[in-house]
């Protein structure tokens, strides 16, 4: 079994336990790509 075959499994089994890096994995190895943005803000006086 592949780590990311574990990495499915141990997800699958216990969803509330999974952590960012393991979701992160499975993402990219299905070919997700992280896209980041800047979110701006502004003050109202």
């Amino acid at each position: 079994m592949s780590k990311l075959e574990k990495l499915i499994k141990k997800l699958l089994s216990r969803p509330l336990e999974a952590r960012f890096e393991d979701i992160y994995t499975i993402l990219k190895a299905y070919g997700y790509q992280e896209i980041c943005s800047k979110i701006y803000t502004s003050k109202f006086n």
